[in-house]
């Protein structure tokens, strides 16, 4: 006579994984990896906007540099320094300046706007420059406006230095990045 043990005979029912067990577990691990993966893309997306703003900075606070050289073409109002332009090529540097030394001011501020333009284009492909005279460079939520109100007059006129470009998602906006208000001159 054999008698069947209750408790052995539910431990020998249990033992291993059923197949929707399996199957949820990769669903998840699934979900996981999924998820991680967007993260990581998250990042160097970030990683590259961060990389674009520093050098956007870099480049406005080489033109601030020019400008404070060349202070007396900076404060002209229609002067070579007061531009708006997009960079979808780099441009061309005046030749006049290359091999020889500028003798005109006007001259030396063309040749350096269009060097700083030129390296504006290769490191941020599609921007869009604009320096003017702007009181209210920002926007009433505190961010950069493309609008300029012309209205920075005195014995220190300030510029204000707008760099904008296209994101990767977004490639037919060039949303303003940085602003960067330089002085072009000294108080009486």
């Amino acid at each position: 006579m054999c008698r069947r043990i209750p408790y052995l005979h539910r431990l020998h029912r249990n033992q291993g994984f059923s197949l929707i067990e399996v199957l949820v577990t990769l669903v998840l691990l699934g979900v996981g990896l999924l998820g991680a993966q967007q993260m990581h893309a998250n990042a160097l997306r970030q990683h590259r906007e961060s990389q674009q703003q520093a050098r956007a900075d870099q480049l406005a606070a080489a033109l601030a540099e020019r400008l404070r050289g060349h202070a007396a073409m900076a404060q002209l109002p229609g002067g070579p320094y007061v531009l708006d332009a997009r960079l979808d090529h780099a441009p061309s540097v005046p030749a006049d300046c290359v091999s020889t030394p500028c003798l005109l001011p006007e001259q030396a501020a063309a040749h350096d706007i269009a060097s700083w333009m030129q390296r504006v284009a290769q490191e941020l492909p599609g921007a869009r420059v604009q320096v003017c005279p702007d009181a209210q460079p920002l926007d009433a939520q505190g961010l950069p406006d493309w609008s300029c109100d012309g209205a920075s007059t005195g014995p220190i006129r300030l510029l204000a230095i707008k760099l904008g470009w296209p994101t990767r998602h977004d490639a037919e906006m060039v949303r303003p990045g940085t602003v960067l208000l330089a002085s072009t001159g000294a108080p009486p």
